[in-house]
């Protein structure tokens, strides 16, 4: 190898070792309480080389590739031939190679990452393949609580997982030899996974869609680390907004009630309107104690359920009745009325309305309806309780966790944004960072979709270094520009 070929080769191993994660800085951001555990993340960007085109390197795939047909099965297919693949090579160096700590990315060579990727070559062409398809349809029966686990299928969504990290192994090679094309295109393909891996139609789905979406965000990162690396500003902002959509994985998720037990639609008289006897309310609740017993798959008889449910019906009659009365229920209505279906209506009608005041607020701006949507729940999971509610109680606090992963997504895109503002300016002034935000009038400064304002007090300049950090929930992200030298 001549010196030329050799000092590449170190230059791209150097890289690799680079782009693995930022690193991680211990001092706690300003304004955060001090038992909350924060990672921070330092990602020290260099100066962006000019594009020849607006959208050189867009980050979803072209729609004139985009071909006929259902990607789901060939993910399915991709992931499976990497499970057939992997026992080939050792555990230890399988591992080492898609998920490298920064040690073991140091002493890993291109050719050696190339040799592994040659194990995996048709995994990765049936992914580029997927990601190129014109839909993606799983397939999968509407989701109730006896069939979850059936038709969530766990192991599948894993092996797409183990897909996105093979994909992330490819990219470090090509973006430390510095093919852009290359490295764009596999990051297309790992975006593309995570938007149709989202889109499942639970809600797990929709959180490992989610993460592997944002692990390629953080690959966004390392493109905006490598010195010579054209800037992604427009690709960023024209990606769709939301990049993944919640709101129907929520309600679609709020329904499963319903989905489930299809007697409850009628037990929920504030929906119904109807007027039942005794013998037609005993027989719904019978069949909802059956289907309920079934799924529990254990030695309890519908008897035992119908016991512990007669026992809630009689503490909860009284504040049930409340309720419906301050809901235009008039005395003669609720005496001809059985008590279950009081009850029952009544749980099911807080159900209801915290559903629709929680859609409701997820249907606007995060910055208009995240504090409405927290204040909606709190008071809802709180008179749950207070109510002995169980539907609430269970189904609520996931759905705002979730909302918590999707805000963090949608503001890491507008990160990544801001501090691509910041290289292009600091490619226009000879590598020198801006002193405020808004002295970089080349590009449009995004928004914070968290607070409907600029990330202008998230930037400062420090011993002529421009620092971004943004303080989301649990993790800070942290972007430097130094000074050129």
């Amino acid at each position: 190898m001549n010196f030329r070929a050799s000092f590449k080769a170190s230059l791209a191993a150097a890289v690799l070792c680079m782009s693995v994660r930022g690193q991680e800085i211990k001092s706690p951001p300003a304004n955060v309480p001090a038992n909350v555990h924060i990672n921070r993340l330092l990602v020290v960007l260099a100066p962006a080389a000019p594009a020849e085109r607006t959208v050189r390197y867009p980050l979803l795939p072209d729609p004139l590739d985009l071909k006929p047909g259902n990607a789901a099965p060939l993910w399915l297919h991709a992931g499976l031939l990497i499970k057939e693949n992997a026992p080939k090579i050792k555990s230890d160096e399988y591992l080492a190679m898609i998920y490298p700590t920064p040690e073991q990315a140091a002493k890993q060579t291109p050719k050696a990452i190339r040799e592994f990727l040659d194990h995996f070559g048709p995994s990765l062409r049936l992914a580029d393949q997927a990601a190129r398809c014109a839909s993606c349809d799983w397939g999968r029966p509407a989701i109730t609580v006896e069939n979850t686990n059936d038709v969530v299928p766990l192991p599948q969504v894993q092996l797409c997982r183990e897909l996105a990290s093979l994909l992330g192994c490819r990219y470090r090679l090509e973006l430390a030899e510095k093919r852009f094309d290359k490295a764009i295109y596999t990051l297309q393909t790992g975006l593309t996974l995570g938007r149709h891996v989202a889109i499942g139609g639970s809600l797990l789905e929709y959180l490992v869609g989610n993460a592997i979406a944002s692990v390629q965000f953080g690959k966004v990162e390392d493109w905006m680390r490598t010195p010579g690396a054209p800037d992604l500003y427009w690709s960023l902002t024209e990606l769709p907004s939301p990049f993944l959509e919640l709101r129907p994985i929520i309600a679609y998720e709020l329904n499963t009630i319903y989905r489930s037990y299809p007697s409850l639609r009628r037990l929920n008289l504030m929906r119904s309107n109807e007027r039942l006897t005794a013998a037609e309310v005993d027989r719904l609740a019978d069949d909802f104690f059956t289907t309920l017993n079934k799924w529990q798959d254990d030695k309890k008889s519908a008897w035992s359920d119908k016991i512990a449910g007669s026992v809630l019906v009689m503490s909860s009659l009284a504040g049930a009745k409340k309720y419906l009365r301050e809901r235009g229920w008039s005395d003669e209505r609720l005496n001809a009325t059985p008590a279950l279906a009081i009850v029952v209506s009544s749980f099911l009608g807080q159900y209801d309305e915290a559903c629709d005041d929680a859609l409701k607020w997820m249907s606007v701006p995060a910055w208009q309806g995240r504090d409405e949507l927290e204040r909606v729940v709190k008071k809802a999971t709180d008179a749950a309780k207070t109510n002995r509610n169980p539907l609430v109680v269970l189904m609520f606090p996931a759905a705002t966790k979730s909302y918590q992963t999707w805000l963090r997504m949608e503001r890491k895109i507008a990160t990544l944004r801001t501090a691509e503002a910041i290289r292009i300016y600091a490619a226009a002034h000879g590598g020198k960072p801006p002193a405020k935000l808004s002295d970089i009038t080349a590009v449009p400064l995004p928004i914070d979709p968290a607070t409907g304002k600029g990330f202008d007090d998230d930037y400062s300049v420090k011993d002529g270094t421009g620092v971004l950090e943004v303080n989301p929930l649990f993790w800070s992200w942290r972007y430097e520009l130094p000074p050129a030298i």
